[in-house]
């Protein structure tokens, strides 16, 4: 064996090796992406009511949580969803009784399709 050769084969291993690992990682990242949590944190702001922060599902000493993943003290008005979600998805799973056809600007009282005044 040639000294050229004896010279290629630990670089041709290492590139093989870091392929395998870069395929790996591309491989197993959807479904690290898949793992979040939002949380609705209650602003008590009637014009911006929830703040939306998403975190890796297995986050630990966020100051949101306690350590079983319950709501901290101070943090009972929050709301914790599954997935990444939007300001809207708070205010519906704090709202379920909203219609979301029904603009905030119509009374209850008045059917959704009869134009307010």
């Amino acid at each position: 064996m040639s000294t050229r050769t004896a010279l290629f084969r630990p670089a041709i291993l290492l590139a093989a090796l870091g392929a395998i690992a870069l395929s790996m990682l591309y491989l197993i990242g959807p479904v690290q992406a898949a793992d979040k949590l939002t949380i609705c944190h209650a602003t008590s702001s009637e014009e911006h009511p929830f703040s939306v922060i998403t975190i890796d599902e297995g986050a630990t000493g966020f100051p949101h949580l306690n350590s079983n993943g319950s709501l901290a003290d101070g943090h009972e008005q929050d709301i914790l969803l599954p997935g990444i979600a939007t300001v809207e998805d708070c205010f519906a799973a704090a709202h379920p009784s909203v219609p979301p056809s029904v603009p905030a600007s119509v009374p209850a009282s008045v059917p959704a399709s009869v134009p307010a005044s």
